[in-house]
């Protein structure tokens, strides 16, 4: 018997540090669950010295149960306890249903009902134990039903809290058992003189499974912190590599078509009879193409994608670039349509025909560059081909060019082949 005495100042030096630790977490984070559940523990704490007073107050238990205030008081921190318990599932379970929000409004309406009752019942010469053991059992209709509902939740969290629910619940039911023992005077074992016992045991074990619960949520929410910190710098790096294959590709080819121009212009300024007039104004041209195209990047809700005519913007594109090195140019299409092809996919493959022109004349030193816009059974076909010197697919390393061209094909769902052989020239083929 004095080991259970010895425990139940240990159990109560714990249920108030923990009232202390969980005010304390509402004051870090202004959570209303965390409140509640650290009024439910200090009412609880309230109740087991209310009921305890030969332990802690040496107070002749036998002549102090007799008393009023003793009864009065004993079911107001009865009912408060359940009260913010109730309002402690209500805030971690929100009601969510038809049938759950009518069990927690009937919960809560029982409980002034219960204790007006309980104040009136002896005026009327009923007896009120009945009452009393209702009011410590108002919880476990929706303390079940929270447990059936998340038995098997996903939610490590809500399943960690329905556990520490269900030892509650089983704490309650064995002290109302034993204190209908200790009410009917039978003192069979030790644990008859200490009815509050198992309610001591279901508190602590649902402190420990709630504390549980609350340390998975703090490192899922600094998991999911985390992943959302490396999900914004991936984005953040496809965005500056998006910006870099449209400076690249869009940007950087116009400037290659301007240096040639400058290049070309140069060495035939000494030339008798050159008139630089026109190829300073396609350069002009070219730069004011390049200023609209660095605007329509930056400006919210760009048409770059639009006015695109695939067929005659490559064939006027590659007619400047290959004049600039004298390379024969033929461009032909047998019934190609566009029709098929979105905005958006007509500027991908823009881009990446542009690139491919602009490598062949930039490296391959042909002589000829052909391109083709055919029909190739449902798809259509684009295929830039040049007489220069060619290279070796197996030991090329390709740049951020021929990657980029790559993806772009790939993003509108085309399929990008390279056939090349060291002086037999390069082919590019698009396939859409």
């Amino acid at each position: 018997m004095q080991t259970i005495e010895d425990l139940y100042f240990y159990f109560q030096g714990i249920i108030l540090f923990q009232v202390a630790f969980f005010g304390m977490l509402y004051l870090i984070t202004l959570r209303k669950e965390i409140i509640y559940y650290c009024l439910f523990i200090l009412f609880g704490a309230f109740y087991f010295f209310w009921n305890a007073p030969g332990t802690f107050f040496r107070i002749s238990e036998s002549q102090f149960f007799e008393t009023d205030i003793y009864v009065n008081i004993n079911i107001f921190f009865v009912l408060a306890g359940n009260l913010f318990y109730l309002k402690f599932i209500q805030e971690i379970f929100p009601t969510n249903t038809k049938y759950y929000k009518l069990l927690f409004n009937i919960s809560f309406a029982s409980l002034p009902v219960l204790f007006l009752c309980f104040i009136t019942f002896p005026l009327l010469g009923i007896s009120r134990t009945i009452i009393f053991y209702t009011s410590n059992l108002i919880s476990i209709p929706i303390g079940l039903f929270i447990v059936y509902q998340n038995w098997k939740s996903r939610s490590l969290y809500k399943l960690l809290v329905s556990y520490g629910i269900l030892c509650n619940i089983a704490g309650i039911c064995l002290t109302v058992f034993w204190i209908s023992r200790y009410n009917k005077g039978i003192r069979v074992i030790s644990l008859d003189e200490f009815p509050l016992f198992f309610l001591r045991i279901g508190m602590l074990a649902d402190i420990f499974f709630y504390q549980l619960a609350i340390l998975r949520r703090w490192y899922d929410q600094e998991k999911e912190f985390l992943t959302n910190e490396l999900n914004s710098k991936l984005e953040m790096a496809n965005i500056k590599n998006e910006i870099f294959r449209e400076l690249h590709d869009e940007i950087g080819t116009t400037l290659s078509k301007i240096n040639l121009q400058s290049y070309m212009a140069g060495k035939k300024l000494s030339s008798a009879g050159f008139d630089a007039k026109p190829v300073f104004s396609a350069i002009h041209e070219s730069a004011v193409e390049m200023t609209e195209k660095i605007q329509n990047m930056l400006n919210e809700g760009s048409t770059i994608h639009e006015d695109i005519k695939l067929y005659d913007d490559i064939e006027k594109y590659a007619i400047t670039m290959c004049a600039t090195k004298n390379i024969n140019l033929n461009v032909s299409g047998v019934s190609f349509s566009e029709l098929h092809l979105s905005a958006k996919q007509k500027y991908e493959l823009h881009l990446v025909c542009k690139e491919a022109i602009n490598n062949a004349v930039k490296y391959s030193h042909c002589a000829n560059l052909k391109i083709l816009f055919e029909p190739s059974g449902a798809n259509q076909l684009i295929s830039i081909k040049d007489d220069g010197i060619g290279f070796d697919t197996n030991v090329f390393r390709y740049g951020k060019g021929i990657k980029n061209m790559k993806y772009r094909t790939d993003m509108v769902g085309g399929e990008l082949k390279i056939i090349s052989e060291i002086n037999l020239g390069t082919e590019i083929r698009i396939l859409v």
